[in-house]
């Protein structure tokens, strides 16, 4: 029934939704082409940026973290050497050194006994002597390190909080600045003590500590001190403030929310990030601290084991997922004291790619919106180049139509060329010239053949030499009024349908 419905429309209108169509069709693969290509494109930017700031945020921590490693092992060899030289001088002093026989080449100085202090108070003028054994405690070896004073108050810095020398014999304690010190102090149980007796001619950093009488951490480097024999005598140390090394990490921002913390060797979180700050936590804790850190001590293991170009992601105590890079502070000897961990928020680096993906969105929209504007205007004139040119076309084949109608006719109908004019369709042949021509002279056909049919005298019928047209022609006269005749003309016309 459709396909009869549109075989009944005119020439130029089936004509006109078919080209249509077809323009409205090759449009909208056009438009599907395109926007499969923005949604790859959007799936590729997306995917790669979100990587690519990735890898950019990280190749970020690891400048910062090269930077900061660099400093921090500048500082500690800083101390170190400081320390080293301290070492070297108190074993001239003592007449210890290897290369010197002589006796010091300092006069001894009158000593400062610790309970001659008060309490709370630092003599930046002079160290200051003590022993858990009393004052006549090593009297012939605290002469001796008396040499030591005029010294200590030359190479004294701020950067330094203590300088002093803890002696196996008698437990004498020598520092400075001269300080009161318990009664009961002994340097012996201390680590920096014991642990550079252990690794004598050799330097020792201890683990960060909170001092009691400061309450800032700070942390010891210790040598051991010999006699040319071997013999062990004491230990010579500097303590050292972490505060302003520990200051200039914890005001370093990674973006916006990301820190660095610095880790001792043993653990122990040196600059507790302000995002994990816990009034009700003690001040010196532990990275693997699950309830503090939300690291256990298996994950912390991990991290420490970690290469250079490792990522590796934690999620800390409150749930936030962080990007972190390891870093070994290696001051001397390629012996690892700290870790620094350089930690960037996730959900911060996911928030700058986010701010790529919505600014492309809006170009994809925008450029979404373009191809469907370009789609509709190119299927708006392809319809109107069809349409205009199509209704002329149209008006055209109606002429034509009308002709071959007239045409069709001539079988039975006498006259019908007769005085017809061709100008309208010889005034509207433009672009079908060929078709004009074709039809003008298959009209003049007709025409010819109507006017000889004529001379015979056919009368008001025009039949075919089959018989039944002879019958068609003593029955059908337009101008005929008989009821008989009319009513023979009927089955007359059945047998018409048949004939070609």
């Amino acid at each position: 029934m459709k396909c009869n419905a549109f075989g009944k429309l005119s020439i130029s209108t089936q004509f006109q939704i078919g080209t249509i169509s077809s323009g409205f069709l090759i449009c909208l693969i056009l438009f599907l082409i395109t926007k499969y290509q923005l949604d790859w494109l959007k799936l590729l930017i997306t995917n790669e940026t979100e990587k690519s700031f990735e890898d950019k945020v990280f190749d970020d921590l690891k400048n910062i973290g090269h930077l900061q490693k660099a400093y921090l092992e500048s500082e500690f060899e800083k101390f170190i050497n400081f320390e080293k030289q301290k070492h070297d001088i108190t074993t001239i002093m003592l007449s210890f050194s290897k290369d010197y026989e002589f006796k010091s080449p300092l006069p001894q100085n009158d000593r400062l006994w610790y309970t001659s202090i008060q309490p709370g108070v630092f003599n930046y003028t002079q160290p200051s002597y003590m022993s858990s054994l009393g004052i006549q405690a090593g009297e012939e070896l605290m002469k001796n390190v008396s040499c030591m004073d005029p010294i200590y108050k030359r190479i004294y810095s701020s950067d330094y909080w203590y300088l002093y020398e803890g002696y196996y014999e008698s437990q004498i304690f020598h520092v400075f600045p001269g300080v009161r010190s318990d009664s009961k102090y002994t340097p012996l149980i201390r680590e920096w003590f014991y642990k550079a007796k252990a690794a004598q001619y050799h330097q020792i950093i201890t683990e960060p500590y909170i001092s009691a009488s400061l309450k800032q951490w700070m942390f010891s480097v210790a040598e051991s001190i010999n006699e040319p024999s071997g013999k062990f005598i004491g230990v010579s140390t500097i303590d050292i403030l972490l505060k302003s090394l520990a200051y200039k990490i914890t005001q370093i921002r990674i973006m916006k929310y990301g820190f660095i913390m610095l880790i001792s060797k043993g653990g122990m979180i040196l600059t507790k990030p302000y995002r994990w700050e816990n009034p009700n936590v003690i001040d010196s804790i532990r990275i693997y601290n699950k309830t503090y850190s939300g690291i256990d001590k298996n994950e912390w293991e991990t991290i420490k084991n970690l290469t250079l170009n490792e990522k590796y992601y934690i999620t800390d105590a409150n749930g936030d997922k962080l990007l972190i890079a390891r870093f070994a502070v290696q001051p001397f000897n390629n012996n690892i004291t700290h870790y620094l961990i350089i930690c960037a928020d996730y959900d911060e680096i996911n928030e700058a790619s986010n701010i790529v993906e919505r600014n492309f969105n809006k170009a994809y929209n925008a450029a979404f919106l373009v191809a469907l504007i370009f789609s509709i205007v190119i299927f708006t004139s392809i319809s109107l180049l069809i349409y205009v040119p199509m209704k002329e076309v149209g008006y055209q084949f109606k002429i034509i139509q009308k002709i071959f109608k007239t045409i069709c006719s001539l079988g039975i109908y006498p006259n019908k060329s007769y005085n017809k004019s061709l100008s309208k369709l010889q005034k509207h042949s433009k672009g079908i010239k060929s078709l004009a021509d074709s039809c003008q002279k298959k009209y003049w056909d007709h025409y010819s053949i109507e006017t000889n049919f004529a001379a015979f005298m056919w009368g008001l019928t025009r039949p075919r030499d089959d018989l039944i047209y002879k019958e068609l022609e003593s029955k059908l006269y337009p101008y005929s009024s008989s009821p008989k005749l009319l009513n023979s003309i009927k089955p007359l016309l059945k047998n018409l349908e048949f004939i070609e």
